[in-house]
């Protein structure tokens, strides 16, 4: 007697009527029912984790707010970072699809406000950011590995 498999269920199939004695269709509609199930558990488990984490970050505000009151100078030094700052860069601009890169990868940092001013005639790049010299240094080169912080005048 040959065994007849619906699909590639092992199970052998005789008729319509599900294999399981439920009276639902679940059986033969959804056959990852239990994986279905499995990825909600987990998905309920990640929701409970992202609510401890914010938790967390909620009682730490609260912490640097406290401390935050007892120390004013470091306030003073936060309001410092948070200005724009003017960096120029020298960096050999052969033509203006070298400038393009340049201005493309600046406009990509955080922090960094537009216009990215590029002149190709004295080689220099001008940029207005919040970020550290060091990093906007650091991704121009990426693109030229030539660039330099621009010398500064000896007064």
């Amino acid at each position: 007697m040959a065994a007849l498999y619906y699909y590639s269920d092992p199970r052998p199939f005789h008729s319509f009527q599900p294999l399981q004695p439920s009276s639902s269709l679940d059986y033969w509609f959804y056959p990852n029912k239990d994986y279905l199930q499995h990825t909600s558990e987990q998905s309920k488990n990640n929701k409970e984790k992202k609510d401890e984490k914010k938790d967390e970050k909620k009682d730490n505000k609260k912490e640097e707010k406290k401390d935050d009151k007892k120390g004013g100078e470091k306030q003073a030094e936060k309001k410092d970072d948070n200005k724009p700052k003017t960096i120029e860069l020298k960096v050999p601009l052969c033509c203006e699809s070298c400038a393009r890169k340049v201005r493309k990868r600046l406009g990509r940092l955080d922090g960094v406000q537009k216009p990215v001013i590029c002149d190709l005639y004295l080689m220099k790049v001008t940029v207005t950011t919040t970020a550290k010299p060091d990093v906007v240094l650091k991704t121009v080169q990426k693109v030229k590995k030539d660039a330099e912080i621009w010398p500064q005048q000896k007064k």
